[in-house]
């Protein structure tokens, strides 16, 4: 009994009034478990009706109903403590239950929000490619439409694009046998006299590489089938963000 008492205080060493009750309890049960042994010793020596007069008596009755009395206390207090603990712990699980769903609100506000960017940006982004495939249309057409030859070409001198009068005036059939290929090597490779044109000499290579614009007047260019005509014609750097490209010839 008495490591009882002692587990039952460890446990509600929290809760001021149960060990209240537990120190009250202590001389009580004290007192009960010897008057239990004497009542023990006085059935053996005197018989049991000595005894049961004895528990009847008006101090053993208060002595046994002062530690019912402690006892239902403290087991009303702990009913009523497990009552507020029910209580709060349902208030717990009511906000627990708001912020869940909150969390799941917004969870879902987040991934609407998340689609509709999503979306926003696809239309944007749709609106910029049918702006640049419009854009992409009218500079074919203004090229196909015009009738001098244009060309661009890369920092190497590679021929990135080309309209149909340059393929025509350089007598070739299709503009893919000109893309892709170095341009002073197939067509400016000479000069009018049929001496080599260096590559380092090059006014259309120096331009591009300088970033700047030429004109010139005096040279030639050569056809496919190897003949040679006289042209006039400009180089403009092209670049993009600051970054030069190459240039349109």
């Amino acid at each position: 009994i008495s490591k009882a008492l002692d587990r039952l205080q460890s446990l509600t060493a929290d809760d001021r009034s149960q060990q209240l009750h537990i120190q009250e309890l202590r001389p009580q049960i004290a007192a009960k478990l010897e008057q239990m042994d004497g009542s023990i010793q006085m059935r053996r020596n005197q018989g049991p009706h000595a005894a049961d007069q004895e528990n009847s008596t008006r101090k053993e009755v208060a002595l046994q109903t002062g530690v019912r009395g402690e006892m239902n206390l403290m087991m009303q207090e702990e009913r009523q403590l497990l009552d507020a603990y029910g209580a709060a712990a349902g208030r717990s699980a009511g906000i627990a239950a708001l912020v869940i769903a909150s969390s799941i609100g917004l969870a879902f506000l987040i991934v609407l929000l998340a689609i509709l960017r999503i979306h926003a940006d696809l239309r944007a982004r749709q609106q910029a490619e049918r702006e640049l495939q419009a854009s992409e249309e009218r500079i074919r057409l203004l090229l196909e439409s015009t009738a001098e030859a244009i060309l661009g070409t890369d920092l190497e001198g590679r021929c990135s694009f080309c309209n149909p009068a340059c393929v025509r005036m350089l007598g070739y059939d299709d503009a893919r046998e000109l893309l892709g290929r170095n341009m002073h090597g197939l067509v400016h490779h000479s000069r009018a006299d049929g001496t080599p044109y260096p590559l380092e000499e090059c006014r259309v290579q120096i331009a591009i590489h300088r970033g700047e614009t030429a004109h010139v007047v005096d040279e030639v260019l050569w056809r496919a089938d190897g003949s040679s005509f006289p042209v006039e014609y400009w180089c403009h750097p092209m670049s993009r963000d600051g970054k030069l490209l190459g240039s349109v010839i």
